[in-house]
């Protein structure tokens, strides 16, 4: 389990986020896969979380595959 915020990572050319990751109090970042329940974090960026999933390491960026989550403390 991993907690921290969730954070952009990734936007299209008009600026809307596309991708997010989660950086940890450890001053860790985790990339989010854009798949399962990865793609419901979009809508929470800001919100402190903790996250369950695979994490594995593709070029020098840790990435996760969220398979479950629990919004903390949601941004207002």
């Amino acid at each position: 389990m991993f907690k921290g915020i969730v954070i952009p990572a990734a936007w299209r050319k008009d600026g809307a986020v596309v991708a997010v990751a989660i950086s940890t109090d450890g001053e860790d970042e985790l990339r989010v896969e854009n798949e399962g329940r990865g793609k419901e974090l979009l809508r929470h960026i800001r919100a402190e979380v903790e996250v369950r999933g695979t994490v594995s390491m593709e070029n020098d960026e840790k990435r996760i595959n969220v398979t479950e989550f629990k919004i903390c403390r949601a941004w207002k």
